[in-house]
C-alpha cells in the first residue's frame, strides 16, 4: 500500500513542472471524481462525471 506522500510524489513527477504546486488539488480532484461516479446509479451519468474529471485533471496538470 502506498502512502499519501508516495502518491503525491508520483503525481508531481508526471505533471508539468509549473503545476507542481497543484499536486494535492489534482489528487483531490481525482478522488472526488471517482467518489461521485461511484455514487450515482445511472451509468451514463457516471461516465460523464469521469470524463469531466479526466479533462479537468489534464487541464490542472498542464497537459491539456
Amino acid at each position: 500500500m502506498h502512502s499519501l506522500t508516495d502518491v503525491t510524489e508520483e503525481i508531481k513527477d508526471r505533471i508539468a513542472p509549473s503545476q507542481a504546486d497543484s499536486t494535492y488539488a489534482l489528487f483531490g480532484l481525482l478522488l472526488g471524481t471517482l467518489q461521485m461516479a461511484r455514487g450515482v446509479s445511472d451509468e451514463s451519468v457516471a461516465e460523464a462525471i469521469l470524463a469531466s474529471g479526466r479533462q479537468a485533471a489534464l487541464r490542472l496538470a498542464g497537459a491539456a
